[in-house]
């Protein structure tokens, strides 16, 4: 049984680390937070068959755009590609311009901002927990609670235990997104990380979201499983069995009876709801 253990340790040993070269990313950069896919073909290592193919699209700054699809189609393999924890093996992905396979890992992933579906938090307080570093103010730090309706004086000075374990699902996740906010990032990612919070929550946090982090709204790409965080949304990307078979606004991908993102909707408890969102007749 210790052998099992020691066998455990040593697997991490052999571990590939991740690429760190590369150049650094301009100053200041993402300003704008424009994103643009270009015929992105992405595994998850190199024996593997591919998990996207071929995807293409452009999201411009400050819009919203929501990757759905069914279980398995690639939504969150996107995300991840975002961050380059999963490698292009063919095409790019640009921000503003600049091709991110060709700046440092250190330096793409402290300008970007991703909100996970499952919250990560340390065992110490919600200050600590917001800002490990050290780098902001009192002052900015219950701003950005207040921005998730987090309204409490003195929430900075809360006990937070090892992952969170003493908040909600719904608490974890407010908490990360108050220190998504404190970046002011000009691209945010969410991995439906609003999915254990009610509707009406949901939508006051998407309204914060919208209504500028730092200077200007942040381009915000939202993998979501729940249709109505991203209804009312600028674009929509749906995938299928990890390619881009739709791409446009709510109202437009609804034109299309046969189309995959009109039966996602059809299928959805919330049918109605969801076309009230989107303004849209019944049938």
């Amino acid at each position: 049984m210790d052998f099992s253990a020691v066998e455990r340790a040593m697997e991490y040993t052999e571990v590939p680390i991740e690429n760190s070269d590369g150049e650094d990313a301009p100053d200041r950069w993402p300003t704008e937070g424009r994103l643009s896919v270009r015929s992105l073909t992405v595994a998850y290592s190199p024996e593997l068959s591919p998990v996207l193919h071929n995807i293409t699209f452009t999201v411009e700054p400050g819009q919203r755009l929501g990757v759905v699809g069914r279980t398995g189609a690639g939504k969150s393999s996107l995300a991840l590609a975002l961050l380059r924890c999963l490698e292009a093996r063919e095409g790019a992905i640009l921000i503003d311009g600049v091709d991110i396979s060709t700046i440092k890992l250190h330096h793409l992933r402290r300008r970007l901002a991703m909100i996970p579906q499952n919250p990560i938090l340390f065992t110490g307080t919600v200050r600590s927990n917001l800002d490990p570093f050290g780098q902001y103010s009192d002052d900015s730090l219950i701003e950005a609670l207040k921005r998730v309706f987090w309204d409490n004086p003195e929430a900075l000075h809360a006990s937070v235990a090892d992952g969170g374990s003493n908040l909600s699902c719904g608490e974890r996740q407010i908490l990360c997104l108050a220190r998504a906010m404190l970046s002011a990032p000009a691209v945010l990612v969410m991995d439906e990380a609003t999915s254990a919070m009610d509707h009406d929550t949901d939508q006051m946090i998407q309204r914060s979201i919208r209504s500028q982090i730092g200077k200007k709204s942040p381009t915000l790409i939202v993998i979501a499983h729940r249709l109505q965080t991203i209804a009312d949304f600028d674009r929509v990307l749906v995938l299928h069995e990890g390619r881009a078979v739709e791409f446009g606004s709510p109202q437009d991908l609804m034109q299309s009876r046969n189309g995959l993102f009109r039966q996602l909707v059809d299928d959805d408890v919330g049918k109605e709801n969801l076309y009230n969102q989107m303004n849209i007749a019944g049938r």
